[in-house]
């Protein structure tokens, strides 16, 4: 939910058009090659929750960081701060939830309720952005920042408590697959599809 209201923080500090701008690039990429890379461990090491845990607390505290006199007085320490927190944070806001949300669905034999889990998970999502709003307008910027760091701290003992042990047989499968000869031609032609085209561009 923070990030939803990083705007108002962008005014806090006094920063200009311009400097927003290279913000929402660099926050925009780094997500974007973050996702591919904790995809990536989370397939090397067969499972999801360690990797979720450790996103999301790395996530937290460069957030909290944002409220640091010291990171507030350069826009260098702004933007390096929420560039790395976009990356950090990746695993919990990318296809890697997908993928645990249809496996997790996949294994109770109903994931035709996929859509209703994500649809959930937004509303929830609005209704943080809309109590933590209030919070701010009451009590300070300080509180879009305290209160992101309550619901992630919660998400992070949910996830701890409920996420399933590392599944070493699809770590091995991968390791199998790995190993194998190289890709078919019909493989190495994936990028020239026109559906991964269309999915890179959007």
């Amino acid at each position: 939910c923070s990030f939803r209201l990083i705007g108002v923080y962008y005014n806090y500090v006094g920063l200009h058009r311009a400097q927003m701008g290279y913000i929402t690039f660099g926050r925009r990429l780094s997500s974007f090659l973050g996702g591919f890379i904790w995809a990536h461990v989370c397939d090397r090491t067969g499972e999801y929750k360690r990797v979720l845990i450790a996103s999301q607390c790395v996530c937290m505290i460069s957030n909290l960081c944002l409220l640091l006199p010291a990171v507030q007085a350069r826009y260098g320490f702004i933007f390096s701060t929420i560039v790395f927190g976009n990356f950090a944070g990746s695993a919990a806001s990318s296809g890697v939830i997908d993928a645990l949300c249809y496996r997790v669905l996949a294994q109770h034999g109903n994931t035709e309720t996929y859509g209703n889990q994500r649809l959930w998970s937004a509303l929830a999502a609005a209704m943080l952005s809309v109590s933590v709003a209030a919070l701010v307008d009451g009590l300070g910027i300080s509180m879009m920042f305290l209160g992101y760091a309550l619901f992630a701290s919660a998400n992070v003992l949910v996830m701890f408590l409920y996420l399933p042990s590392p599944d070493q047989a699809s770590a091995r499968a991968l390791h199998e697959r790995l190993t194998r000869s190289n890709a078919s031609p019909s493989e190495s032609r994936l990028c020239n599809r026109f559906e991964v085209v269309w999915l890179l561009s959007n």
